[in-house]
């Protein structure tokens, strides 16, 4: 129903992911570890993109906005991220990961 996908080193599979996730409209997140250099195809740099930095010394991830340039926790990017999705996701009736 939907699809989280790390744009990190531009692997071939996940760009097919991505690429079936567009022809079926369904939605979807894209990431990349901050510091990558590949550069990003043209059908998908204009998408929202976010940059993880992995950092001990903080709790949780915390990713880059690159349209807002600002750091955000990954929880509120997630948030915000499932408040577009559509209720036959099954996305908010999913029980907690615990």
């Amino acid at each position: 129903h939907f699809c989280i996908a790390d744009l990190t080193g531009l692997k071939p599979n996940v760009m097919a992911e991505v690429g079936m996730m567009m022809v079926l409209n369904k939605h979807f997140l894209l990431l990349r570890e901050k510091g990558d250099s590949g550069t990003i195809p043209f059908d998908v740099s204009h998408f929202q993109l976010y940059e993880y930095q992995a950092k001990p010394a903080e709790p949780g991830l915390q990713v880059w906005n690159v349209a807002d340039s600002r750091f955000e926790s990954f929880d509120v990017v997630l948030d915000k991220f499932g408040e577009r999705l559509p209720p036959e996701t099954g996305f908010f009736s999913a029980s907690p990961a615990h």
